[in-house]
């Protein structure tokens, strides 16, 4: 799935070697940020959202990505319909349900990142 995602230029982590791309069997250094965006998309997908029709609006988003810490994000939220996604607030989720209308997906990025945490959490503590 990494792969795909990067071949679709939806994610992309950063070069284990300068000047060359990852690929199978090479380490990725991802950060936390985009560690949250990949569990955003796989519930994208898993509702039928094609993640590359969304590509150019999720390549918008990416600088977002580093925001999107252990302790903070940008905005709670994380609303896409058809070609469009978008970060929202809690003040403004309505009027960005409003624009992308009624088949708009929300996904809880602050319920994601926990649940990034909690599986970091318990994978330290079998180490």
């Amino acid at each position: 799935m990494l792969n795909y995602l990067e071949r679709a230029h939806v994610l992309q982590a950063p070069s284990p070697v300068e000047g060359t791309r990852p690929h199978k069997g090479l380490r990725r250094g991802y950060m936390f940020g985009d560690i949250v965006m990949m569990r955003a998309l796989c519930d994208l997908t898993r509702r039928g959202v094609s993640v590359v029709r969304l590509r150019p609006a999720l390549q918008a988003l990416r600088p977002e990505h580093a925001r999107i810490t252990e302790v903070d994000i940008p905005q709670r939220y994380l609303v896409a319909s058809g070609e469009e996604a978008t970060f929202s607030a809690p003040d403004t989720l309505s009027r960005d349900l409003d624009q992308l209308g009624p088949a708009a997906i929300v996904l809880d990025i602050a319920r994601l990142r926990q649940e990034v945490l909690d599986r970091i959490s318990g994978l330290k503590s079998t180490c």
